[in-house]
């Protein structure tokens, strides 16, 4: 945001990623919700990640996301990160970003096939998709 208003900036406008700031390369290159409406309906919608539930796409209850990873050069998401279901001691279960199939209201929905269990790993230490 700059001042009240509220703006989106395309991908190649950004100038660099921070743990508290985004910069981009010029005021100029902060767009109006007119100039993108599928931005501000994304924007107004306020789908998190944080604490989303997650499900593979058969239905299987994974737990919720406690952390996310994304390419700081293309904005695209690359990993999901879930703790064990009801602080259960084990493993952190991470989805590969390119298995993300949606990000709802309600869940974010993922590939069965991309489900990486640690847990899970062959005698050489490879892991293995569930």
């Amino acid at each position: 945001m700059l001042g009240a208003a509220r703006l989106w900036v395309p991908v190649e406008a950004v100038h660099g990623v921070g743990e508290h700031a985004v910069t981009i390369n010029a005021e100029a290159d902060a767009r109006s919700a007119g100039d993108a409406p599928e931005a501000f309906a994304l924007g107004k919608a306020k789908r998190g990640i944080i604490g989303s539930k997650v499900m593979t796409e058969n239905g299987q209850r994974l737990g919720e996301v406690r952390d996310y990873e994304f390419d700081p050069y293309t904005f695209a998401l690359t990993s999901l990160s879930i703790p064990p279901a009801g602080n259960v001691p084990g493993d952190i279960l991470t989805i590969a970003g390119e298995n993300v199939l949606t990000i709802g209201e309600d869940v974010i929905v993922v590939a069965t096939a991309g489900v990486m269990r640690p847990a899970e790993t062959a005698e050489d230490g490879i892991q293995t998709t569930a």
